[in-house]
Formats: C-alpha cells, sequence, structure tokens
C-alpha cells in the first residue's frame, strides 16, 4: 500500500520545454563554456535534514 505524503513536503513541479536540445548546443558555445562560473553549491547550514532513502529504493548491496 502506498502512502501519499502531503502536497507541502515534495511537491511535484512540471515544467514544458519548447526549445529543442540543438538551441542549447548551439547556445552553448567554446567561448561561452570558457567563460562559465559554477553555480554555488549549498553549505551544509542550507540543508534542512540529512537526504533519507525512499522506502522504495534497493538497500545497498553488502560489500564484498
Amino acid at each position: 500500500m502506498s502512502q501519499q505524503q502531503p502536497e507541502s513536503e515534495s511537491p511535484i513541479v512540471k515544467h514544458t520545454i519548447d526549445t529543442s536540445p540543438d538551441e542549447a548546443l548551439k547556445y552553448w558555445t567554446a567561448d561561452k563554456k570558457r567563460k562559465a562560473k559554477p553555480a554555488p553549491q549549498p553549505q551544509s547550514s542550507d540543508l534542512k535534514k540529512p537526504h533519507e532513502p525512499h522506502s522504495s529504493q534497493a538497500p545497498d548491496a553488502p560489500k564484498s
């Protein structure tokens, strides 16, 4: 039996993309790739709680 989570906990957001993947390939020229800067990564203080695997995920395989 599956349990539904309240919307406030983990909402599913759908986005429609009207552009083709070719447009992204055209946009990212070699020069733009060289000048690109990485996005800031979240700090540990930004995280509300550690990631917990979903109950439907298989447990880790035993190490040999």
